[in-house]
């Protein structure tokens, strides 16, 4: 390690919130935090013993969604900037005159109910995960994205209640929309993203939607299209 390094580190471990400890320590390969976007380094003091500290680095990254580009460390997170036309709800709502005001809801829901949760942030992930596949299959039929809009118009109210603290319920009506919907892009799907959609389509029909959801579903079945 370079004394340049070790200083650095004790600097920013004595006197920065990056500081982490580990016992006896002996080299940076001991102190390593599981973050790309930190230089893990351990620091070796005169006496018995030393510590970690946890340097923010701006290294290339991966953010894990697909509708970002670019993606580097900052301040210890990776992020990247965004593709326009990438998010489905977006690409679904493009030339909607309130669609402002309808995506609002779906980011509210996003960050304050999805991802205060690690299950949360999963569901979240597997969206970002096939948003740009979906995106692109919205993108080529006007009718599908129109029909997307629809549905989307019809759940945004239950998404911003649920943000809200409120409680929210899918009427037999919205739970076949979304149903429908699922199934036309289905159709034109990958393998992978086909899988997943159906697996959503169960838990539409068996009520077994996740709980951090906040959402439950109304008595009533819906008929497969």
């Amino acid at each position: 390690m370079s004394k340049y390094r070790m200083l650095l580190g004790l600097l920013v471990g004595l006197c920065g919130p990056s500081v982490g400890v580990a016992q006896n320590c002996s080299g940076d390969a001991d102190c390593d935090d599981g973050n790309v976007c930190t230089d893990d380094i351990c620091i070796i003091l005169p006496f018995p013993g030393g510590f970690c500290s946890f340097l923010p680095n701006t290294d290339p990254c991966d953010d894990g969604n697909l509708c970002t580009m670019n993606d580097v460390c900052d301040a210890g997170t990776c992020s990247g900037t965004p593709i326009p036309d990438c998010c489905a709800i977006s690409v679904a709502l493009d030339g909607q005159r309130d669609r402002d005001r309808i995506l609002e809801p779906f980011r509210t829901y996003r960050d304050g109910v999805l991802d205060s949760t690690l299950e949360g942030r999963g569901i979240a992930a597997l969206y970002y995960r096939h948003t740009r596949e979906v995106a692109d299959i919205l993108d080529a039929s006007p009718a599908l994205r129109l029909e997307a809009a629809w549905t989307l118009f019809r759940v945004a109210p239950l998404a911003a209640r649920v943000a809200a603290g409120g409680d929210a319920v899918l009427s037999p009506t919205d739970v076949a929309a979304i149903d429908r919907l699922c199934a036309l892009i289905q159709r034109q799907a990958s393998d992978e993203l086909a899988h997943d959609l159906q697996i959503l389509r169960e838990a539409l029909a068996n009520d077994e939607l996740p709980a951090v959801l906040g959402v439950r579903i109304d008595a009533g079945r819906i008929r497969r299209r």
